[in-house]
């Protein structure tokens, strides 16, 4: 279920071992990048693991429109994989636009190498004006849909970032 979209400070670090980014909440202190995020915790009702959630996400301006393709496969806050596996009542965020200097969306590609072996790339969408809406769609990791599309809005006010929940367009 959907908890919360928010504002904060986060740290980006490097796994030592997969070598791929890792974005960390620094629980209000300031960091390298500030970003938006959602977060959602597994309903404590399912007695059940929810294994490999993946967020796709689409991005979209104040026509409606779709802004590129779409993210396959979102960074969730404190991991280096595009997918996470959520017990019952447990939380996670996901990272939906960060800024650096400029505004970005980082992401996670998976790419198949073998039978049953993924390869997985960290790639940045960099945006040219914010998005008005993002657009969020979790799914597991057979590829059915466990929540959404649920809508994040996004705003700039006094030079300021804000997100709000609402309906999907």
């Amino acid at each position: 279920m959907f908890l919360r979209a928010d504002t904060t400070w986060l740290r980006q670090d490097q796994d030592h071992d997969s070598r791929l980014l890792i974005f960390r909440d620094t629980q209000g202190q300031h960091g390298d990048v500030y970003g938006a995020v959602a977060c959602f915790r597994h309903d404590p009702a399912q007695s059940a693991t929810a294994y490999g959630l993946r967020a796709n996400l689409r991005l979209m301006d104040s026509q409606g429109s779709e802004i590129g393709r779409g993210i396959p496969g979102g960074c969730w806050l404190d991991e280096t994989t595009d997918l996470i596996d959520l017990k019952p009542d447990e939380s996670a965020c996901v990272l939906i636009l960060a800024n650096n200097g400029k505004w970005t969306i980082p992401w996670k590609e998976r790419r198949q190498t073998g039978l049953n072996e993924d390869s997985i790339s960290d790639r940045t969408f960099a945006l040219t004006g914010l998005p008005i809406t993002v657009e969020i769609r979790l799914r597991d990791r057979d590829g059915n849909l466990r929540l959404g599309p649920l809508a994040i809005g996004i705003a700039l006010v006094n030079g300021h970032i804000t997100v709000t929940a609402r309906q999907p367009s």
